[in-house]
């Protein structure tokens, strides 16, 4: 299988396509039906087949065959091939655009590692107003943002509009993941998950 498909990608390639790539798959469908606690029904299907990946100047096309003869197989490369070319017309075309204008003013919203690793702020515990005013200001000077907002994790949220600045802290509570749909307490399914 290998050489007969590594011989179509040759031909394939030989007729124009810059990259191709072929991927053989098995799938495996297995059908139960039960009625009653009683199996009715069981059936198995087994397809197999490959996929064409080819590459036209900027264009993919994409064809498959369940059909492993080498003649089918060719077929759906040339179908792929036929594919991307039919669609690289689309692709060659460069529409003139108007250059884009800068970024004039944006908002930024790191949280503590990205300020860290980023920009190369290292804040410590107790994380401070003062230490994130500081690091705004580093922010500001590095970046043209009109507002900082850095998340901190278990701590809340940091926002600074270049005028004033404040930390909303995290209103913690207690969350119970559901087990299955089957033990819920109606209850707690309704005081607990109602704002979620």
């Amino acid at each position: 299988m290998f050489d007969k498909l590594q011989d179509i990608i040759s031909k394939t390639e030989n007729r124009g396509a810059e990259f191709v790539d072929a991927r053989y798959d098995e799938l495996l469908i297995r059908t139960i039906i039960r009625e009653n606690e009683r199996i009715e029904e069981c059936t198995t299907l087994k397809r197999a087949g490959v996929g064409f990946n080819v590459y036209y100047k900027g264009a993919m096309g994409y064809a498959y065959s369940a059909d492993l003869t080498p003649k089918a197989l060719e077929q759906a490369a040339d179908n792929a091939l036929g594919i991307a070319k039919a669609g690289s017309y689309a692709v060659s075309i460069k529409p003139e655009i108007e250059p884009l204008s800068p970024i004039t003013e944006a908002n930024f919203k790191p949280n503590l590692r990205e300020l860290r690793d980023g920009l190369g702020i290292e804040l410590t515990k107790p994380i401070t107003i003062v230490k994130l005013d500081e690091a705004a200001d580093v922010i500001f000077s590095k970046m043209n943002v009109g507002i900082a907002f850095i998340t901190l994790s278990e701590e809340g949220i940091y926002i600074n509009n270049r005028k004033d600045s404040l930390i909303v802290p995290t209103h913690k509570r207690t969350i119970y993941p559901r087990q299955n749909k089957d033990n819920i307490n109606p209850y707690l399914d309704n005081v607990l998950f109602q704002s979620i």
